[in-house]
């Protein structure tokens, strides 16, 4: 089921919205305010069920994975940076700051078995066409991100694909010294 992030932000008496605090001409507030986030829900909500758990919001993975590739962060190293940064945070669609992430790093991996590699063309293809329309520094960060990206992708195929080739191996195997002894 696919998880909401919450569409009203209420003030709140002891805990200050991020956007009281921080630099809002910062790099990560620009970018966050020029991507269509709904584009993302759209695009990735056929791929949940209506029914069962309700799942990390789509503008929180997607973020986060892009904040990943553009920093260059591992799951956990990513979970770790994202509370120390409220930009991070704001950047991920948090109204307030955070001092737990909201999830746990190993759904990350199944958000991205999820989308699959095609979903993660998509967001690339989107930071491309939003490439060409922001600023000279959100445009170096979109590049590195959709290069990471790119790289990443092309490591998993290289994974994957040497996986199965031990797996075949593995089972094939015995199979093929039967057929030999005959």
């Amino acid at each position: 089921m696919i998880g909401k992030s919450p569409s009203r932000i209420e003030p709140e008496l002891f805990r200050p919205q991020l956007s009281s605090f921080i630099d809002m001409s910062h790099e990560l507030v620009l970018l966050s305010n020029q991507i269509d986030w709904s584009y993302f829900e759209k695009e990735f909500a056929p791929l949940y069920s209506a029914k069962g758990k309700h799942a990390v919001p789509i503008r929180l993975m997607v973020s986060c994975l892009m904040l990943k590739y553009l920093f260059n962060l591992g799951d956990e190293t990513l979970a770790k940076e994202w509370v120390c940064n409220p930009y991070m945070q704001y950047f991920s669609g948090e109204a307030f700051f955070q001092f737990k992430f909201p999830c746990d790093p190993s759904d990350f991996v199944h958000f991205r078995k999820r989308i699959g590699e095609e979903g993660v063309n998509k967001i690339v293809q989107y930071s491309i066409r939003l490439y060409g329309k922001a600023s000279s520094t959100i445009n170096a960060m979109m590049a590195a991100t959709a290069w990471n990206l790119m790289k990443m992708m092309r490591k998993l195929k290289h994974l994957f694909a040497d996986f199965w080739m031990t797996i075949l191996n593995y089972l094939y195997q015995p199979m093929l010294q039967v057929a030999y002894q005959r």
